[in-house]
């Protein structure tokens, strides 16, 4: 508990003093070798297993952002913390983006290997076919828990009130910055339809969706073989 005390109030330190992002990354990765310290079994219950099913969102999202692999890719962070508590679909959706800065860093090793010409064309191949395995798997699984969980709750539902041109609301009249964008069919300036969640974690738990399938996208080999073709 303590541990979790102490990575909690040094995350929070680098944000309100507005330090550098690398400090701020620094912190979470170290909160990580703290919690891995611990073990899963330190995080079945009370305020420890509260904890960590709340900073595992933020765990890692940093090592994607790093395409650092963590420990939290392993079977037993998945199951172990969550032997007792049932888990939410963020939490089913989180055990498989936990898998996603493993194959991030398997990516960029094809890559130093393949500059660097240091193994045979082979190899480079047979590891390619792993990583385009690795995709479609994830990719998939991604697909199945939004049919499965997201869909299950609830779609998003736009407002039927579209502001365009002059009727724009400026910055002064709203205490929220107003999004504004040129319809591609009109060239006008307009404020989009207003989109809005049957719950707060579900938009969070899709934009996240969304962003790990880019992200995946990005490091996707089949598309090169396709283009190569």
């Amino acid at each position: 508990m303590l541990i979790n005390d102490i990575s909690s109030i040094s995350c929070y330190n680098q944000l309100l003093q507005n330090t550098s992002e690398k400090s701020l990354v620094n912190h979470i990765m170290g909160a990580l070798k703290l919690i891995e310290f611990r073990g899963p079994q330190s995080h079945i219950s009370g305020l420890e297993h509260l904890c960590f099913v709340s900073y595992r969102n933020y765990l890692i999202t940093t090592a994607i952002a790093c395409r650092s692999p963590t420990f939290l890719a392993k079977e037993e962070w998945k199951t172990i913390p969550c032997s007792i508590s049932p888990k939410d679909f963020v939490q089913h959706f989180l055990d498989i983006l936990a898998d996603i800065p493993t194959f991030l860093a398997y990516y960029n090793g094809i890559i130093a290997v393949t500059k660097a010409n240091s193994i045979p064309p082979s190899q480079i191949l047979d590891r390619r076919g792993i990583l385009q395995a690795s995709v479609a798997d994830i990719e998939c699984r991604l697909h199945k828990w939004k049919i499965k969980h997201a869909d299950q709750i609830g779609g998003p539902l736009e407002s039927s009130d579209q502001v365009k041109g002059s009727q724009l609301p400026s910055a002064a009249d709203t205490q929220f910055p107003v999004f504004r964008c040129r319809d591609l069919l009109s060239g006008e300036l307009i404020s989009p339809l207003a989109v809005t969640y049957p719950e707060p974690e579900l938009a969070r738990a899709l934009c996240l969706y969304y962003g790990a399938l880019l992200t995946i996208s990005f490091v996707d080999m089949r598309t090169e073989e396709a283009g190569a073709l």
